[in-house]
């Protein structure tokens, strides 16, 4: 059997092969970011570190990334954004081959919150190429697969720690960031030649609709993020990514402490439910397709996750099985939200927005981990247990719905989004 592909235009393969690119580095550089703590178990228990001195390094690398963020999110929409991620690449290599050779504590925490800091352009000027320098046919689908790069990151960093940490110890982490750091520094720099030029954004089977150019001068950034409700989502980012980072990093505990499993097996179950959730991400595509409201398409599946949730305020005492399920749904619902993140960006590409708007909300997503990263920790350990830290993702799920609804009110009337606004 035969399949017939439609033929593309060079300009086209040449885009496709960018956006892979792009991909590549987002994954191999979310590799790199979760490599530590990925790491943190083997640390604590070899008594490298203490689990304080560990959580202050992981807290660290957050609050200067969260700050390189707010300013890469400027520079790559008045700079190359092609040169911010060779930036971000280069710097974050030699950071890891740095802590190959030291894990003198000092060293390590001043090293990891330089990495933080140096990542500055990376997802910015990720997210700015893809909405603009990726062609209008593509665009939509670039962004829905970036939306699980850095989930495929974390399950390759913890199948590496779970397979090498043992055998070479810890430097065999920041080893293996570094050798995937080089080989995506090289396929940038190799896929950087193929940025579109404005002749070739103009070929016919590549341009969807030709938009016309405003005359009228650009309106200041805080003018457009606070009239589109932009600035509404900044504190919903926050809460958005304490319940993710809760569910990434603290499942494995959770299951091990809930149901007396095994650390290797809850890590493999959280692997497994990982994977649930990208299968999950892909097969609802076709509904991605359809939604136009991303901000209604976050109070939606954002709603859904509140299902599970009410299960989970009995994790321990229902079957681990009945458990485990619940947490690969709430893992994949709002994973889909997720789905949304670049075309969200994307609504600012005509003012140039694109990169300060993806900048800042990961900035804000940043501050989000440092928080969570203390807060579970303190509430598992309380009497309220993993039952209170269950109540807390679904108090921050509620929080949620409500901020995305409110918002969703100014996005869809400056957008013009619903038949209320077709012709």
């Amino acid at each position: 059997m035969k399949l017939h592909l439609p033929r593309l235009h060079r300009e086209e393969r040449n885009n496709i092969l960018l956006f892979l690119a792009c991909m590549f580095v987002h994954v191999m550089t979310g590799f790199a970011k979760s490599n530590y703590g990925a790491t943190i178990a083997y640390i604590v228990r070899e008594g490298i570190f203490d689990k304080p001195a560990s959580g202050k390094i992981a807290s660290a690398f957050y609050i200067f990334y969260g700050i390189g963020q707010i300013v890469g999110g400027k520079l790559v929409d008045k700079f190359s954004p092609y040169k911010c991620i060779a930036i971000g690449v280069l710097g974050a290599l030699i950071c890891n081959l740095i802590l190959v050779f030291s894990m003198n504590y000092t060293v390590v925490l001043i090293v990891w919150s330089i990495n933080g800091f140096l990542q500055f352009g990376i997802w910015p000027g990720i997210s700015r190429i893809v909405a603009t320098d990726v062609f209008p046919v593509f665009r939509q689908k670039a962004g829905f697969h970036l939306s699980y790069g850095l989930t495929l990151g974390n399950i390759f960093s913890f199948l590496c720690a779970a397979l090498l940490l043992d055998l070479f110890g810890w430097s065999v982490m920041f080893g293996s960031s570094a050798i995937m750091l080089l080989a995506a520094l090289v396929i940038w720099i190799l896929a950087s030649r193929l940025k579109p030029t404005e002749k070739e954004r103009d070929v016919p089977a590549v341009v969807e609709k030709k938009q016309e150019v405003s005359k009228e001068p650009k309106p200041g950034l805080w003018k457009v993020f606070n009239a589109s409700g932009f600035t509404l989502t900044l504190p919903v980012a926050i809460l958005a990514c304490m319940l993710s980072n809760g569910t990434q990093v603290w499942i494995p505990t959770m299951i091990m402490e809930s149901y007396t499993v095994s650390q290797s097996w809850a890590n493999v179950q959280s692997i497994i439910l990982s994977i649930v959730g990208v299968l999950a991400l892909w097969s609802v595509m076709p509904l991605f397709k359809r939604m136009k409201d991303e901000m209604m398409a976050r109070v939606l599946f954002y709603a859904l996750a509140l299902v599970p949730l009410v299960v989970l305020q009995f994790i321990g005492k229902v079957p681990m099985v009945l458990a485990v399920v619940m947490l690969a749904m709430f893992q994949s619902v709002i994973g889909f939200s997720g789905a949304f993140t670049n075309s969200i960006f994307g609504r600012f590409a005509p003012y140039g927005y694109s990169g300060a708007a993806a900048g800042i909300s990961n900035s804000m997503s940043s501050f989000g981990i440092v928080i969570a990263s203390t807060l579970y920790g303190v509430i598992a350990a309380s009497s309220w247990g993993w039952s209170g830290v269950a109540a807390v993702w679904l108090i921050l799920t509620v929080l949620i719905v409500l901020g995305y609804l409110i918002t969703s009110v100014l996005w869809r009337k400056y957008f013009k989004i619903g038949k209320k606004y077709e012709a």
